[in-house]
This record gives C-alpha cells, structure tokens and sequence, in this order.
C-alpha cells in the first residue's frame, strides 16, 4: 500500500525499474505468457481476504460493500436487509429479495431485475424506473402504480394487461387473476411449477441460455443447457477465410506491420477477429503485442478473473474460523478471516 517503483514486491529506485520492465519485453507476446504464470504462482504465496468487501455488518456474499444484513449477494453497494441479490451498483437499496441490476432508491422488491430510481413494492418484473410504485408481472414500466401484466406503460395506474381500470375493479380482478394462477400454474417442459409469486418462465424467454448474461457467471455446454430446459442457439459463423495462422504472427508489437488489420484471425474457439486499427494504433503506443484470442473469449478470460456468485464453507488457514466464501475448497489460495487478514496483511 502507498508504495513506487516495487516488481514482486521487491523495491527498486525509479531508473531499476524502467531497466527492469525494459527487461520484461513486454512487447512480446510469449513474454505475457511467461508473465502471467509467474504472477499466478507468486499471488498464491500471499493470504486474501476470505470476502472482497469492506464496512460490512452481518453480510455473506462477494464484492459486498457498506451492507447491513446482507445473505448471498454478490458486486452489491449500499444494501440493506437484502438477500440472493446481485449486481447492485448504484445505491441505495433496502428490504430486497432476489433482486438483480441497479438499484437507486429500489425498495421492498422482490423476484425483479433492471429497476431503480425510487421503485418500491416491485414484483416478478423487469425494467422499471422511475417512481414505479405496486407493479406486477410487468416488463417496460415508467412512472406506473398498481399494475398488473404489463408491457411498454408509462404513468399508467390500474391497469391489467395495458388496460385500464377503475380502482375497486382493478383490485377485484387482481385477485382473481392471482387465485387462478394458484389453481391452474404454469408448467414448463420440464415439469417446474410456476405459481404466483414466481418470476416468468424460463422457456418463454426471448433470449437463449448461452446468449444471455447468465452464461457469463454461470457457463454450461449446450447439452446441459438444454438438459435443464433451457433454449440455446447455435452461433452462427461467418464465411471468412483465414488470412494468417496465429503461430504465424510477430511475436512482439515492434514487427506488426501497419496494414495487419486487414488481416483475418481465426481464434482458438473458432470465431474470426480483425485487430482494429483504433486498436493496433494503442497497442503500438503502449508497446503491447496483439491479442491471440478473438474480443469475446478476452471479455470471458476478465471475467473468470473475478470471484465467482458461489459460496463455500470452509475455515481460515490460520485460526481456523469458520467463513463463507467464493474460494472452493480445492482451490490452493490462502484464505483468512477478516479478523486474521486485518492483523497480518492491513
């Protein structure tokens, strides 16, 4: 912490330093790969935190910041009595269930995704905002109170399927739309039951599995996609040809040629890339070599660099307390309680 001119942890003056990133060649790409290795081993000498997070009370989950009673959240700001909710990035949020994406003042919703700025009581629903207030099974609502099953309405009130309402009828049909769904469910394909107080089945999403956010944090293989019920579809492939193997590229940025982004990579996972030339201009800036893999497998090697949503029981390596955390038990890095990391690393 609050430290200058340090490689591996070791200091050096500022002229050892530049000899010795100048040492690194790090315009070649078979020195990152040298690099990355290195840095993984030398990071596993060294104990974390069993939580990425900090003034925290009575929180479980991952990427948790200034939380109060928060159970199996994960990259949350600011929420309060909250639980299974993620990806809350702009606070505050308070009394939420199973809540995904924003936040802003969002309270007492539950089963919702993509709402904030003040929306309150929101339920089994998606993209609300704006002082959405009392809202239902609804996808697309602005500054909406009291509805039921609707889609693109805004400053709409008593309204059930986009159509209006008055107030005692509202309310009488909203019960007896809610009574129906207890009696006669959905039932997917594969046999899951979706009663009142369940968020929209999976197999009238308009999204498949593997081009969803979802596949992100939670990867499958299509057979296990379409084993849980869920719909994939195949990616398709461009017709390109190939204009240069990846073994065949310069290893350092200094012999890429100006013209390479007119040539055709195929990366590993099958799809074709181009290196842009916004892109090869800054990296003959910096002096970094061009990427071996296509943008959408270097956006998923970032994210498998993060914590992943999954909670484990395991103990401190140094006193032995018991903590949740993101860090499976077979995995070889240090974990320390807050109290051990605080003493020894802080």
């Amino acid at each position: 912490r609050n430290k200058s001119y340090y490689i591996y942890n070791e200091p050096y003056s500022r002229e050892e330093y530049k000899k010795k990133i100048e040492e690194m060649e790090l315009d070649k790409y078979s020195s990152h790969v040298k690099i990355r290795e290195h840095i993984y081993d030398f990071w596993k000498k060294f104990p974390n935190r069993f939580v990425h997070g900090r003034m925290n009370q009575n929180i479980t989950g991952e990427y948790v910041v200034l939380s109060k009673n928060a159970k199996e959240c994960y990259q949350t700001a600011q929420v309060e009595d909250a639980a299974y909710s993620q990806f809350i990035t702009l606070p505050p949020v308070k009394d939420v269930y199973d809540f995904s994406d924003w936040g802003n003042g969002a309270e007492r919703c539950i089963e919702t995704t993509n709402a904030g700025e003040g929306v309150y009581e929101v339920k089994y629903s998606a993209m609300c905002w704006g002082n959405v207030r009392n809202v239902e099974y609804s996808i697309f609502a602005l500054n909406c109170t009291n509805c039921f099953g609707c889609v693109n309405t805004r400053k709409k009130e008593y309204c059930i399927l986009n159509k209006q309402y008055t107030k005692d009828e509202y309310f009488a049909l909203r019960e007896k739309i809610i009574a129906d769904l207890e009696k006669n469910p959905y039932i997917d394909k594969k046999g899951r039951v979706f009663k009142y107080g369940e968020f929209f089945p999976y197999d009238i999403s308009p999204f498949s599995y593997n081009e969803s956010f979802a596949a992100q944090y939670f990867p499958l293989s299509k057979e296990e996609i379409l084993e849980k019920g869920f719909s994939y579809i195949d990616p398709t492939v461009p017709d390109y040809t190939e204009t240069i193997a990846l073994t065949d590229i310069p290893d350092s940025i200094k012999d890429i040629p100006e013209d390479f982004s007119k040539e055709i990579l195929k990366c590993h996972c099958g799809k074709y890339y181009r290196v842009v030339p916004g892109e090869l201009k800054l990296l003959k800036r910096f002096g970094l070599p061009v990427p071996r893999e296509c943008p959408d497998c270097r956006h998923m090697f970032r994210i498998g660099l993060l914590a992943p949503p999954y909670l484990y029981d395991r103990v401190c390596d140094k006193c032995g307390a018991k903590v949740r955390t993101s860090f499976a038990p077979e995995r070889p890095e240090i974990i320390y309680c807050e109290s051990c990391y605080q003493k020894e690393v802080i």
